[in-house]
């Protein structure tokens, strides 16, 4: 059976009877060149992910001291999370996603050199692909295609560059009326820059805020939690005593010794002790509340 790659041929695809394509980046029962079977069950950028704690996790989905980010050991998946991706603690940089286990640049970008990601989509200078480059009658990159003039593509030039100032919030309508920043709006939406009301925010001292999560106007303008507590559903939550190590970061309170954050700890939902949550495959903590996952399988 002929695949095209990454995808190959193989006897029994994610242990199925029928000869099939899989993609051995990620199928567990064929993982990587040598088509390894994984004891974990789990599979990222072609190798066979150990977990790193002891948490019973299903799916494709293994165990890792810190994943999402949350700081707190958790069910994961090396295929997708770029704090985790191909193996617990591997970090894709600033730039980079985590696709099928492995740090790569993200949809329309590209590493053309020097160790960052180009937008291939407007980078007159790596225009559509890396290395291609746009100049005399053609000096302009617009979504991957050299073009003489912004007009010749229904733009408006602002500066060097090609935006439409429909929905560009540095120029919206005109080049150089920016949104947000103070104004009392956020983003642009046919020309006009957004007021906070038309965003369901509001407005607090000419910044467009979610009142129910932000730490500094939480529940109402003025109201700053503070270092030791965080904002969750509109009321400033506070921690307990009992860390060794300051929680103040602004994101986290103490709970249990440890320092989480009550918007997403599965241990301690909304606040220390609040709501726990069965985590794993059946629900996690969102927004300070306990929701249903489905981890799914294949390659996801």
């Amino acid at each position: 059976m002929a695949c095209d790659p990454p995808l190959a041929s193989v006897g029994h695809p994610w242990g199925n009877d029928a000869p099939g394509c899989t993609d051995p980046r990620v199928d567990p029962f064929n993982c990587g060149p040598d088509g390894a079977t994984c004891e974990s069950g789990v599979c990222a950028g072609g190798e066979c992910v150990v977990p790193a704690c002891d948490l019973e996790c299903e799916g494709t989905t293994a165990c890792c001291p810190s994943a999402w980010d949350w700081g707190q050991p958790g069910c994961t998946s090396p295929a997708r999370d770029k704090w985790n991706c191909g193996e617990c603690g591997n970090v894709c940089g600033e730039d980079l996603i985590c696709d099928h286990g492995e740090c790569v640049c993200g949809p329309g970008t590209d590493d053309c050199g020097g160790g960052s990601c180009q937008d291939l989509l407007d980078d007159p200078a790596n225009c559509g692909a890396c290395g291609t480059e746009c100049g005399g009658d053609t000096p302009i990159c617009d979504k991957g295609v050299c073009v003489g003039t912004c007009l010749s593509v229904d733009l408006t030039e602002c500066g060097h560059d090609c935006v439409d100032t429909d929905w560009d919030s540095d120029n919206c309508g005109e080049c150089g009326t920016e949104c947000g920043k103070g104004t009392g709006t956020t983003s642009c939406a046919y020309g006009a820059c957004v007021t906070c009301a038309d965003a369901g925010l509001s407005e607090c001292g000419g910044d467009c805020e979610d009142l129910a999560w932000s730490d500094k106007n939480c529940g109402r303008c003025g109201n700053d939690c503070g270092d030791a507590a965080v904002c969750v559903s509109g009321e400033c939550i506070t921690g307990d005593t009992t860390c060794e190590i300051s929680c103040d970061d602004g994101d986290k309170i103490c709970c249990g010794g440890e320092c989480i954050d009550p918007r997403t700890s599965d241990n301690h939902c909304g606040g220390c002790g609040v709501q726990e949550c069965d985590g794993g495959c059946t629900e996690a903590c969102r927004d300070g509340g306990c929701e249903p996952v489905d981890c799914g399988g294949g390659d996801d």
